[in-house]
């Protein structure tokens, strides 16, 4: 039986997956902030924007620009 706890846990690995996805594509291919977010699987640039800076502590725009 899955318990509360590790939905939690899933919930968190997966948001990081998606996150590291996002910063990838934003460093490596300089992608602009919604199509990092569709590539990640994020339902809009806003989502992802606040994700992300809660993770890394800058916009994924401001990210982008220091690769």
């Amino acid at each position: 039986m899955l318990l509360a706890d590790d939905l939690v846990q899933f919930l968190d690995v997966l948001r990081l997956i998606k996150i590291s996805h996002a910063a990838e594509s934003l460093q490596q291919i300089g992608a602009l902030v919604k199509q990092a977010a569709e590539g990640s699987g994020f339902t809009d640039p806003f989502h992802l924007s606040r994700v992300f800076t809660s993770i890394f502590g800058l916009s994924p725009a401001n990210f982008r620009r220091l690769r």
